[in-house]
């Protein structure tokens, strides 16, 4: 950390003359990430964000308040929010400080539940909200990056940070677990389907049968062994294994 680069810092309205008072370690680098998320309307303080997106960037300064040292952040940052009355007349939406607010519960991991699909769910949690996940070393990774070692927030980072990663993996890596749904009917029998990430990969009117393919390509999570194709689940047929469920030792 550079020396002289840790303090309390303001951003106002000139219009309005409202104050968002915080605390950084590295202060060089504070205003452009708040700058950053409001001009791409992402920032997690919606009061600000509505705001600057009403007044404009031009209508908005930012300044240092005071140098300390990184001992001294939270009882700063604290007294001049109350000094300023900030939390009635400004944007900040908190005390402040690590036990104010946005930073009163050290961010953990602990077991969850089971989903839907019988997967085995973690979650990571801090000042009551919850990120969760079936994969716990991601989690893990989360908690290293955006958390310090007492499992605070750390200063240049929110949760919604978190929770955009979190929103992204989502997105780039989420697989449906197999799952096997009613189709309707015909000719008096109920068809089924054995989906998998958001395709159909087979339709029957045997639901025993899918049920199968299941536990026999699929592993305890529902999700596609390794070495297995979806087309080696596609070739298997009724007929290949009726005789095993007839004679029960399929």
């Amino acid at each position: 950390m550079k020396k002289g680069d840790c303090g309390i810092y303001y951003i106002q309205n000139k219009i309005t003359n409202q104050l968002y008072i915080g605390q950084s370690k590295t202060l060089r680098f504070r205003k452009n990430r708040h700058f950053s998320k409001l001009r791409n309307n992402k920032h997690y303080n919606e009061h600000l964000q509505h705001s600057f997106n009403k007044y404009g960037e031009e209508n908005f300064d930012y300044g240092i308040i005071q140098y300390c040292s990184e001992s001294e952040l939270d009882e700063l940052e604290i007294a001049y929010i109350n000094l300023f009355n900030v939390k009635r007349h400004g944007f900040n939406m908190c005390d402040g400080g690590h036990s104010g607010g946005w930073k009163k519960e050290y961010a953990h991991i602990n077991l969850s539940s089971f989903n839907r699909h019988g997967e085995r769910m973690f979650k990571l949690t801090y000042n009551n909200q919850v990120i969760r996940s079936n994969d716990k070393s991601f989690l893990e990774y989360l908690l290293q990056k955006y958390f310090d070692k007492q499992g605070y927030l750390k200063p240049d980072y929110c949760f919604e940070d978190v929770k955009n990663e979190s929103k992204q993996r989502m997105v780039t890596n989420k697989i449906d677990n197999a799952r096997i749904v009613k189709r309707g009917k015909s000719n008096g029998r109920i068809n089924y389907s054995l989906k998998y990430d958001g395709k159909t990969i087979k339709n029957s009117v045997y639901k025993e049968f899918l049920e199968f393919l299941i536990s026999t390509f699929f592993d305890k999570n529902k999700i596609l062994k390794k070495g297995i194709s979806i087309e080696d689940v596609k070739h298997v047929r009724w007929n290949d294994v009726r005789k095993g469920f007839e004679s029960g030792s399929a």
